[in-house]
């Protein structure tokens, strides 16, 4: 959080009495009351200055801060001393002027009035008073000047505003439900976690979800906060003020004009009508953080932050073990407001960062996190880098005076920069987080306390609103963390004033983009939150999977420069939990997954390509306009832990989604279980198309076989095109030649729209040694051994027959007759066949398949020609009158007689027909 620096009171310049713009006034009127007695200001405005010198570090301290942690230590510990003492001293100096501001008050109390605010600072009192007292308010001596007030909204309605929140509350949608949108695994609509934070539920602005049950709390804690704390020490204050960023439920209207404004509507969240809303709630002594109730203290102990994201956690103690228990409807979203800043200096990941990471991605959790306060330190080397990298940094920004109109929204001088110290793009987006006006007052139980108040700024309002805009997309059925966070970036709005100090030497083109970082900006990120423009695009997302040599596609037409498309995955890892000692951090590295945007020959156009982001943008580039183009998603990488990368795309334009036509490979054996040595068996391997659209060009397939598995038939078939949906299947015979337990491995090669694809299968073929042969039966009589007159008996081995004197009998050695492996497709109602062999003549091809219960069988003609030497190619082909049945079988049998020079031949190929 950051407080608004002092600065010495301006000048008093209102007409004296009563202004004039108030004099046809009617009803209730809210004006500004400036009280007389400006002398009473001079000795707190002394001590303010004090408050505010208490707060400063001269240039020296800052780089000594750098360089010393002890130093920074102690000199944080003196300036909060200090700073406490001014404070009091202001307290002190102040009570003038608030004794006579509170006698002004009972003076509008008495006309019919009610007292807002009050401001002894400025001699200030906020009010609303009925029209026809204020000509009696304004002669009384009291009363230097009556000035109508601003229009001060909440920090909820003019935050919600200034993003396009009213064009989904104009549908509405207020975060409940929509009709038609998938629900959670509790049959529920969206939930969100608020981390780290308490809140006073009995605050009007959260009430209603309280008196609903929709305001969660871990089991024994309480929703709300214990009556009459207040100070600086009150544990729901920070909590308290920015939650209504998301979920403000608006004004009562039992509270009449302390509201400020009428309408509830002017005053609600993001997102009032999600869910349920979880906190970790005020832990009063007995509840599950103390201890169990046997007596005995759980390890790991209760997390109320495990308890609301739904992570079952087992514990062991000195009087049995459990399960901690965890929330009835487990939040999907979460809001961290507190700072994610860094020095230029500190590592760019570590295990808090990595633990993290594994949460958000084992849990599928979408989290907004605060990026800091420390932008006005960047050049000390403060940098944003909140925590970790699936993380949602949100940074802030301050709307201009109209609402409505983006063009002179401005980053806020607080919020803090990027990139991170290891060169990440954060922050993501940018969301409100000063100028709205006020926040939920925590200290609104004291006697004379408004409902809203003001004067706290802080990247801490923008996380909540943040997280209060993915509960808006996961109501209407965006239901992928992943997918929740590229819609948001790839709809934020960019400004034309888009860049920064930071950004100075990037080189943007008049389009934005920068050769050092895309399209992305050191201050707003990727852009400023834009629910309107989220609305728009909200179903343009697809989820899908990635690999080396199987990218995804999109097709997609594009109407503008502007048009865009944005990709988000997860860095992953796993955490092993060990009894009593926590557990350990296994982290995978982070896929390197590469957005292409191209043309639908495969030109690329736009490339954005980080190897240390987990998020990629490009955009439309040069006209003309409309055209077509395609989205390519690459992953640059290996992906550890697993086959694929999980990522979601979000486009300005609808996405349709392209089947890689990536040569999918099926094999399967002709016969189960080991391969005797000696034995033979086949392998029938069938490769396929899988894509309605893409062609598979230049396949290639290669069998690699074992070392105790041996072949004739070639390894190696150039398969040429596969058109779309179209398959080929090829046998090849093996046999076994030692023992042995490694698989068979079937690779295959292909190219489209300028990548290279492949798949590979694994098919299990042990070698055995042959069953010994039990020995023949011996001669015995009555004992075994012994013949029949009871002495011994040994049998002489039969000697085995000596060799004819001539030699041995020769034969002749008969080749097989095939030299490649034979392949058949099915096109339309063609089927074909073609092989290399080494002779022409004898060969025959029968067709045969089902339709119905009658079988069809035909002879295939084959034409094969001398290509070489010992080379033959043959080539058959069949159009076939009856229509096959789709997933029908189609046999081709290739066969061969035997005769003095080759071995006979018979080899079965099938084709699924689709």
């Amino acid at each position: 959080m950051r407080v608004g620096n002092l600065a010495r009171p301006a000048l008093v310049t209102a007409p004296r009495g009563l202004d004039p713009r108030l004099r046809d006034a009617r009803g209730a009127v809210r004006v500004v009351i400036l009280a007389r007695g400006a002398r009473l200001l001079e000795p707190a405005f002394k001590a303010a200055l004090e408050v505010a010198r208490a707060s400063a570090v001269s240039p020296a301290s800052a780089r000594r801060i750098t360089r010393d942690r002890g130093f920074a230590r102690r000199l944080a510990l003196r300036e909060e001393r200090e700073r406490e003492r001014g404070i009091a001293l202001l307290r002190r100096k102040a009570l003038p002027a608030g004794e006579l501001l509170v006698r002004l008050a009972r003076r509008v109390a008495l006309l019919g009035g009610t007292t807002v605010e009050a401001h002894p600072l400025s001699m200030t009192l906020t009010a609303v008073v009925p029209a026809r007292s204020l000509p009696k308010l304004a002669r009384e001596p009291l009363v230097f000047s009556i000035q109508p007030a601003r229009t001060e909204r909440p920090a909820v309605w003019a935050g919600s505003e200034a993003v396009g929140a009213p064009t989904w509350w104009g549908q509405g949608l207020f975060g409940q439900l929509a009709t038609g949108a998938p629900a959670d695994a509790n049959g529920s609509g969206p939930d969100l976690y608020v981390v780290g934070d308490l809140i006073d539920a009995e605050h009007p602005a959260y009430r209603r979800l309280l008196e609903a049950g929709r305001f969660l709390v871990p089991p024994g804690q309480r929703p709300t906060c214990p009556a009459g704390v207040s100070g600086g020490g009150d544990p729901c204050k920070h909590g308290t003020m920015i939650v209504a960023m998301a979920v403000g439920q608006g004004c009562p209207s039992e509270h009449g004009a302390i509201c400020e404004l009428t309408s509830d509507r002017r005053q609600l969240g993001i997102a009032p009508g999600l869910d349920k809303l979880l906190m970790s709630g005020d832990d009063p002594p007995g509840g599950f953080n103390d201890q169990l109730f046997c007596g005995g203290r759980g390890l790991p102990p209760f997390s109320a932050a495990s308890w609301a994201l739904g992570e079952a956690v087992p514990f062991e103690s000195n009087c049995g073990s459990g399960v901690w228990p965890i929330a009835a409807d487990p939040a999907e979203n979460a809001s961290v407001s507190y700072g994610g800043d860094a020095q230029v200096t500190d590592p760019d990941d570590d295990a808090f960062d990595q633990a993290r990471d594994i949460g958000l991605w084992s849990l599928s959790l979408f989290s907004a996190a605060a990026a800091g306060n420390l932008g006005a330190s960047y050049d000390r080397g403060s940098r944003a880098k909140c925590m970790g990298f699936n993380e949602f940094c949100v940074g802030s920004f301050t709307p201009g005076a109209n609402l409505t109109d983006r063009s002179d929204d401005r980053v806020s001088d607080f919020s803090a920069r990027g990139p991170t110290p290891g060169g990440r793009k954060k922050p993501d987006i940018v969301a409100v987080g000063q100028g709205f006006g006020g926040f939920p007052n925590p200290f609104w139980r004291s006697s004379g306390q408004p409902l809203y108040t003001g004067g706290e700024t802080g990247t801490s309002f923008s996380a909540p609103q943040a997280a209060g805009a993915a509960v808006l997309l996961h109501s209407v059925g965006v239901t992928d963390p992943l997918a929740r966070k590229a819609l948001l970036i790839n709809s934020a709005y960019k400004p034309p004033t888009l860049g920064c100090p930071q950004d100075a030497g990037a080189g943007r083109d008049a389009a934005g983009f920068s050769p050092t970082w895309g399209f992305w900006d050191p201050c707003w990120g990727w852009g400023a939150l834009d629910l309107d423009r989220a609305w728009r695009e909200r179903a343009n997302w697809a989820s899908g999977w990635a690999r080396p040599g199987k990218p995804a596609f999109y097709r997609v037409r594009l109407e503008g420069s502007d048009d865009r498309a944005t990709v988000a995955w997860y860095r992953r890892g796993t955490f092993r939990p060990l009894p009593y000692l926590g557990g350990e951090l296994i982290l995978y590295t982070l896929t390197d997954l590469d957005l292409e945007q191209i043309t639908p020959t495969g030109a690329r156009e736009q490339l954005s390509g980080s190897r240390i982001d987990n998020v990629e943008q490009v955009r439309g580039g040069q006209g003309p306009y409309p055209r077509s183009a395609i989205y390519k998603v690459v992953a640059r990488s290996t992906v550890e832990g697993q086959r694929e990368e999980r990522f979601a795309i979000a486009a300005t334009r609808p996405l349709t989604p392209l089947v890689a036509p990536v040569p999918e490979i099926s094999a399967s054996r002709g016969r189960g279980g080991a391969t005797t040595i000696g034995d033979g068996d086949t392998l029938s391997v069938t490769v396929r198309n899988p894509s309605d659209e893409l062609q598979a060009s230049g396949v290639n397939v290669e069998v690699v076989l074992p070392r105790h598995l041996v072949t004739s038939d070639s390894t190696r078939l150039q398969l040429g095109n596969l058109a779309p949906g179209e398959q080929v299947t090829f046998e090849l015979a093996f046999r076994a030649v030692q023992e042995g337990s490694d698989p068979i491995r079937v690779y295959s090669r292909a190219s489209a729209l300028g990548e290279e694809l492949s798949d590979e299968r694994a098919v299990q073929a042990t070698g055995q040694a042959p069953s010994p042969v039990p020995p023949p039966p011996s001669n015995s009589s009555d004992q075994p051994g012994r013949g029949s007159s009871g002495t011994a008996h040994v049998e002489t081995p039969t000697p085995p027959p000596l060799p004819s004197p001539t030699g041995p009998t020769p034969r002749t050695r008969r080749l097989n007759p095939l030299l490649g492996t034979p392949a058949a497709r099915l096109r339309g109602r063609t089927v074909s066949v073609a092989f290399t062999a080494r002779t022409a003549r004898g060969w025959r091809a029968h067709l045969s398949y089902r339709i119905g219960r009658r079988t069809v069988r035909r002879v295939m003609r084959l034409r094969c020609r001398r290509v070489r030497r010992g080379r033959v190619s043959c080539r058959g082909r069949m159009r076939l009158g009856d229509p096959v049945p789709v997933r029908a079988r189609l046999t081709v049998k290739v066969t061969r007689p035997g005769d003095r020079s080759y071995l006979p031949f018979a080899r079965i190929i099938r084709i699924a027909a689709r």
